[in-house]
């Protein structure tokens, strides 16, 4: 009972949504940069005059009899024209949803909106899927259901520059961060417990065959990798770190050793194989394990590090403090120090204190928007 509560208590913790917050920023940036790559063939994927029509999806997925009449349906706003058109408006929305979700702007209807998205594109287009986009799909389902736009947001930043909030951190239900981390877990121990099923793994030459495969190929590596005994300690160890990350990865003093065992197996994968995005996707998820709390901290120590690096800004006593809060908040490493002064900032002053907020850095390198930002805060 004792350790039933203890999960209990764990899974349905409250606290600081900043590893929500980081999680959806790097989710969103994946997502830029995978719908980038797809751009230049939405049209041969997503359209009927493309490889495959509608139809195909659906006998593709199971959804039509052998006649290919619809059996039933899975969401899908693609399948509600077959204009080119429509395909073009929504890949394209798909694209905008995922740059607001990444700055955190609207986040609780953007996130929404953005998972129905993903989740129509994948069923529209089920034959070029492969586990990364699973993974993703998860990912932003789970994300719709978070206070991720609490933290590392600029909705966090307007409602700070407004007075509804404090500067302090937010403290939020973390059970969707919860399901975000049982589900990695679950990924892993799926993977285990079926790879331990064949021989390959057991006799540990399991890890020889894919870099044999032409439609893996990416980066050369060097022959004695391919060659024993180096391929059995990648396949044990391949096992060892994914199992680790369904046990081990709980109990705090393994948890950074694992996670950085971890990320050695997912980059290495990444170098040697041609799978987009699977392996950020995944090392992305790693920062479900850490409390925000964790988070907090560490960006304190990292500024306390930086200290030669700090700037001082002047700025007017008439200033509102909920001002001084919200281009505070921007400053996780506390490297920018406000000070009520007389004296006019320099533009060098100015430009200093947007490279040391770290939170600026999405939009202050656009002309003047820094100095907007600071209107009526800083003389």
């Amino acid at each position: 009972m004792n350790l039933l509560k203890s999960i209990d208590r764990w899974f349905f913790s409250h606290g600081s949504p900043t590893a929500l917050g980081l999680i959806r920023i790097a989710l969103g940036l994946v997502c830029v940069v995978n719908l980038g790559m797809m751009f230049g063939q939405w049209r041969d994927w997503f359209t009927e005059s493309g490889f495959h029509p509608a139809w195909f999806a659906d006998a593709f997925l199971g959804h039509a009899d052998q006649a290919g009449d619809l059996v039933f349906s899975r969401p899908n706003l693609y399948g509600l024209s077959n204009s080119d058109a429509w395909s073009l408006i929504l890949f394209g929305s798909t694209f905008v949803l995922a740059v607001l979700l990444t700055v955190g702007l609207w986040t609780k209807p953007v996130s929404i909106a953005f998972a129905v998205l993903v989740v129509s594109m994948h069923h529209r287009s089920p034959v070029i899927l492969h586990g990364g986009d699973t993974i993703l799909r998860c990912l932003v389902l789970y994300l719709a259901m978070s206070p991720c736009g609490q933290a590392c947001s600029l909705d966090r930043l307007r409602a700070i520059w407004a007075g509804r909030i404090s500067r302090e951190p937010a403290v939020a239900p973390l059970w969707s961060q919860r399901l975000i981390s049982y589900n990695v877990s679950l990924v892993y121990f799926t993977t285990v417990w079926l790879k331990t099923g064949g021989n390959l793994w057991r006799d540990g030459l399991a890890t020889w065959y894919p870099n044999r495969l032409q439609e893996f190929e990416r980066f050369p590596l060097p022959p004695f990798v391919l060659e024993v005994p180096m391929v059995k300690l990648t396949t044990y160890g391949t096992l060892f770190v994914e199992f680790a990350m369904v046990t081990l990865v709980y109990h705090k003093p393994f948890r950074k050793y694992i996670l950085a065992a971890a990320v050695l197996m997912h980059l290495f994968i990444e170098y040697s194989m041609n799978i987009p995005i699977f392996a950020f996707l995944m090392i992305l998820s790693y920062l479900s394990f850490f409390e925000g709390s964790e988070i907090d901290e560490w960006s304190k120590q990292v500024g306390e590090k930086l200290a030669k690096w700090r700037v001082k800004v002047p700025i007017g006593q008439a200033v509102p403090q909920t001002t001084v809060d919200a281009l505070g908040a921007m400053d996780p490493f506390h490297l920018v120090e406000y000070v009520e002064s007389d004296e006019e900032p320099t533009k060098g002053m100015l430009r200093a204190s947007a490279l040391r907020s770290v939170g600026a850095w999405c939009f202050a390198w656009l002309p003047g928007v820094w100095r907007r930002v600071n209107r009526g805060g800083i003389r």
